[in-house]
């Protein structure tokens, strides 16, 4: 072989790149081996790694090495690719171990990637299984926010969604012909998360500004229905307890007192499905609280 052909061979040789999953994998194979070395040489370390913090940490890890892969080839994957339930996982484990102030924002950023990947669908079918994700995405974030009990948080929540949804709607109606379909029923399940989340936000604020009248109600009701049952009721204890939380959260001289004692009343309410029937009086399911 002359010089020259081998320059070339060496030269074709240079712009070739690894396979991905191999790269991933030996990613994978090198951390494992760096955790091994290192817990054979300090036994104190070895301990560590049983410890409840170091599995989480390793887990972090673990999870971090594998949306770097994640990131690298599956991230633009769409359905029918290989790799798109990969990518559906990643998500998944995403939220599994975000803070749960964080879930329903990162639930709203991967209804989003759906929505901008129905730009690349390519055919009907593959915009149907994007529409049910959207669909199944947002119907999580629609429950999240439906059961959030503290009505600041509930009020910038539902805000937050809102924006999102917005843009989400915005975002739809730049669709290809082919995936027309799937974007209307994306739609209709957007529109439906943001009438929720409108729904939400004003019932929130309601609280938030009328929240002694809401106090003294609930009050009322609560004390309305402690004398119907009596004290020999198996829930009375419980219900004098708590009431009596919500009467010291009213009493302290914290800035959302009585925000923390509607919460509290809510709850309670929720909990012994309470209700205020037309004859004023306080009847109730009587459930099970932890």
């Amino acid at each position: 072989m002359e010089e020259k052909d081998l320059i070339e061979q060496l030269k074709a040789l240079k712009s070739i790149k690894p396979d991905e999953h191999w790269v991933f994998a030996t990613k994978m194979s090198l951390m494992r081996q760096i955790m091994a070395k290192e817990r054979d040489l300090n036994p104190t370390f070895a301990s560590f790694l049983g410890s409840r913090s170091m599995k989480l940490t390793y887990s972090l890890v673990v999870l971090a090495m594998s949306l770097g892969g994640f990131t690298a080839f599956a991230k633009n994957s769409l359905p029918g690719d290989k790799l798109y339930a990969f990518k559906l996982s990643a998500q998944k484990a995403i939220v599994a171990i975000a803070p749960q102030s964080q879930k329903t924002t990162l639930k709203l950023a991967f209804a989003q990637d759906k929505i901008m990947d129905l730009q690349k669908a390519k055919n009907p079918a593959m915009a149907e299984i994007l529409a049910q994700g959207i669909a199944a995405d947002l119907n999580e974030v629609s429950s999240s926010i439906k059961s959030e009990t503290n009505p600041r948080v509930a009020l910038s929540t539902s805000k937050s969604v809102k924006t999102k949804t917005e843009k989400m709607l915005s975002s739809l109606s730049t669709a290809p012909s082919k995936s027309q379909d799937a974007a209307l029923k994306i739609a209709e399940s957007v529109n439906k998360t943001d009438a929720q989340a409108y729904a939400i936000m004003v019932g929130a604020q309601d609280k938030i500004t009328y929240c002694p009248s809401y106090i003294l109600d609930e009050f009322n009701l609560i004390k309305l229905y402690l004398t119907n049952i009596g004290p020999t009721s198996e829930n009375y204890n419980d219900l004098a307890i708590r009431l009596a939380e919500a009467n010291s959260a009213l009493s302290s001289q914290k800035a959302d007192q009585c925000i923390d004692s509607l919460v509290i009343l809510d709850k309670l309410v929720a909990d012994y499905k309470i209700t205020l029937t037309p004859s004023t009086t306080a009847t109730t399911s009587p459930v099970t609280t932890e």
